[in-house]
């Protein structure tokens, strides 16, 4: 099956464009006159030659001289076509203008044929050379101009169409980190959940049985709601509650978790999805201690205005890095990444340690309203 391909809507303009200027360059002739002034049909093809001359230099220039030459480095070649080109026009300029005399001096009137035999006088005396190039000198001037014009054009268009790829080739790399970043984002979660899952078997088979279905709910989740550019608050909001709960399961007494959230908007606000899972898993590898007190507080709020702050404060315990068997950094490098991606200029992220270094605390505010 063949795919009808639609003309662009700037290949449209600029097609428009060229008619213009033709229907205009076609009835130059009729729009200088007065209001009482005629014109005969010689009269017409008399003034429509030199319009119609400086539409074959512009575009010759325009479409093969400009393009072809020009743009590919062959200057030299651009200015000698361009020289063999005025005067080829000039030529025939000239070629024209004798044509004329000679019309008129046997058909016009008797102002024409005075004209006439006057140039056909000078031609004798000057000779035809010097008098060629006195006579079209300022015309090859405006011709030269009219190069200029075009060689500006095509730039100007060649220079656009070079910025429009750049954009979307700028886009379409955009949209391939993130979903490299989702790609890296999904196997880092799960990775951390089944070792969680994997502990709680240990001990407790029920409640490993239980973290199995709230990790499907979770993994519907990732594996659907992540590929969409934006998710409503309530769900984000609703699995990190699911994520919470699973983690909790493998906690003994000595951690505190508390997980607040006021979004009383929440199903009319949209968020990049999963960007703050990775401060939640951060958390809970870093702020919880097998043998000393360790809490973790999360909090969640949103306003009318769509702005979102989200905090998490923990205990700090690092791992050292004999112990720590996870992907090192991967976790809070997503979230910084995809923070610049969906939400440049419109997002402030507060992170760090207490001066004992006791607590460690990320805050994250977006302006979900300027995106």
């Amino acid at each position: 099956m063949s795919k009808r391909i639609s003309p662009s809507s700037d290949t449209l303009a600029a097609v428009g464009i060229h008619l213009l200027v033709s229907l205009y360059v076609l009835a130059s002739p009729v729009l200088l006159m007065g209001p009482s002034d005629s014109i005969t049909l010689t009269e017409y093809l008399q003034r429509i030659v030199s319009p119609l001359f400086m539409c074959v230099i512009f575009y010759t220039n325009f479409f093969i001289f400009v393009p072809r030459l020009f743009l590919q480095k062959r200057h030299w070649q651009f200015f000698v076509l361009n020289v063999a080109l005025l005067l080829l026009i000039a030529w025939m300029q000239n070629l024209y203008f004798d044509f004329l005399c000679n019309y008129w001096l046997n058909h016009g009137d008797e102002e024409r044929r005075a004209f006439a035999r006057h140039m056909l006088r000078r031609h004798e005396e000057t000779g035809a050379v010097a008098l060629f190039f006195k006579r079209y000198a300022h015309t090859m001037l405006s011709h030269l101009i009219v190069v200029v014009i075009a060689l500006s054009a095509r730039i100007s268009l060649q220079w656009n169409k070079a910025e429009k790829a750049r954009q979307q080739a700028e886009i379409g790399l955009r949209e391939a980190e993130l979903q490299n970043l989702r790609n890296q984002i999904n196997p880092h979660f799960l990775l951390n959940t089944l070792n969680n899952i994997y502990s709680l078997t240990a001990f407790d088979t029920d409640k490993a049985q239980e973290a199995i279905l709230k990790l499907s709910r979770l993994l519907r989740y990732v594996l659907y709601k992540d590929q969409a550019p934006r998710v409503e608050l309530q769900k984000e909001i609703d699995f990190l509650v699911n994520y919470v709960d699973l983690m909790r399961m493998r906690l003994t007494g000595n951690t505190e978790v508390l997980l607040s959230v006021d979004c009383p908007d929440a199903a009319n606000i949209e968020v990049a999805p999963l960007i703050f899972i990775s401060l939640v898993e951060n958390a809970f590898k870093h702020g919880v201690s097998p043998a000393e007190p360790s809490f973790i507080h999360i909090s969640m709020a949103a306003g009318d205005n769509g702005r979102i702050t989200f905090s998490c404060t923990n205990s700090n315990h690092p791992k050292a890095k004999a112990d720590d068997k996870s992907p090192q950094g991967i976790g809070l490098q997503q979230v910084s990444r995809r923070l610049e991606h969906n939400y440049h200029g419109a997002y402030l992220w507060n992170y760090g340690t207490n001066d004992d270094a006791t607590v460690y605390t990320s805050t994250i505010e977006i302006e979900t309203a300027q995106h």
